[in-house]
């Protein structure tokens, strides 16, 4: 069995800055299955009354009015993707997470993690992605581990100071996915995937188990998805 993390950033000229939306690709394989996820990233307190981008956070994040939207150039938010995979005699089976990334700092990031996929040896990625996520209620993942069988999200997050939280531990309530929706590409991210809004309150625990909680409440977001399932 071996466990694959792939991380996916979008790149941007100089002159004009603008974001060339291909992707940087780093693959990690590991001997031993241990788990790796995406951070979640951003502090932020312009507060508007609607969206004005196609990807965006939006709610109040300890009690502030928080509002991160995707821009076209830098410095700003972009939208991406990443993946963690376990792959075990070409059964691959994991997580994918949506995020949103503030550059050129390259953090705070915002992911949601969507998990677990399954794919056999001889299915279809595309089916198996198109399937996955669906519209309604999602539970929040108890545990970091990768269950088949079992559908949850993870919401991650990681602040300017390069803290990490995750929505793993004790939660009320649970997230609702509004819609997906399936696109060939943007200004935003030039390649095809699933555009998808979610709302969701939660709880955010450090991931070093020391340090203050986090709540976020009233969140919506729309984020993108791009199948890195067997990429």
């Amino acid at each position: 069995m071996a466990f694959c993390f792939r991380a996916y950033k979008p790149l941007y000229s100089v002159s004009p800055i603008k974001w060339d939306m291909k992707t940087i690709k780093v693959i990690l394989i590991l001997t031993l299955p241990v788990f790796l996820f995406s951070a979640c990233k951003k502090d932020s307190t312009k507060k508007t009354s609607s969206a004005t981008s196609e990807y965006y956070f939006k709610g109040s994040l300890n009690g502030k009015a928080t509002d991160w939207e995707a821009a076209t150039s830098q410095p700003g938010w972009a939208a991406g993707s990443s993946a963690a995979e376990v792959n075990d005699a070409g059964d691959i089976s994991g997580g994918l997470t949506a995020e949103l990334t503030y550059f050129p700092a390259e953090k705070p990031v915002f992911g949601i993690e969507f998990k677990t996929f399954d794919k056999s040896l001889d299915a279809d990625a595309n089916t198996v992605f198109n399937n996955f996520v669906k519209t309604g209620t999602w539970s929040f993942a108890s545990t970091p581990s990768y269950p088949k069988g079992v559908k949850s999200i993870v919401i991650h997050y990681t602040d300017a100071n390069g803290n990490e939280y995750s929505s793993i531990g004790a939660q009320s309530g649970a997230a609702n996915v509004v819609s997906v929706t399936p696109v060939t590409g943007d200004q935003y991210n030039s390649d095809p995937g699933l555009k998808i809004k979610i709302t969701f309150s939660c709880t955010l625990y450090p991931a070093s188990g020391t340090g203050s909680v986090i709540s976020i409440s009233n969140a919506e977001t729309t984020v993108f998805l791009e199948n890195l399932i067997n990429y």
